[in-house]
């Protein structure tokens, strides 16, 4: 359908556009900054509102009542044996870095990994 010239220069223009910034321009950058910003200002407000002793952690029912109040449908509700508590399990050990039994702000804040063991 194409021929190999087509083939060949597509992506060599369009390897040249993005990498000159024509692509994505820097006002563009700059609003994916801010989105970004901005995800880290709700995420650490999200965990303030779930601070209820306001002591910069999530204990167990702090972290338990943030699970709960997820929106959708509750996994548990679909399979019995993954409860808000075997979630609270299985999200403390991936998330609590320092093995302490609360999570932190900065541990909240950090990227989940998810599958990986200690």
């Amino acid at each position: 359908m194409f021929n190999v010239k087509t083939q060949i220069v597509v992506p060599l223009v369009l390897f040249a556009l993005f990498f000159s910034g024509c692509i994505f321009s820097d006002e563009h950058k700059k609003d994916m900054k801010t989105d970004k910003s901005e995800r880290i200002e709700k995420r650490s407000n999200y965990f303030s509102s779930w601070d209820k002793n306001s002591d910069g952690n999530l204990d167990n029912s702090e972290f338990l009542g943030m699970i709960r109040s997820q929106q959708g449908t509750p996994p548990w509700e679909r399979n019995p044996d993954w409860t808000p508590e075997s979630q609270l399990e299985s999200r403390m050990k991936s998330r609590d870095l320092n093995g302490d039994g609360l999570l932190s702000k900065e541990e909240f804040m950090k990227p989940a990994k998810w599958g990986k063991k200690k």
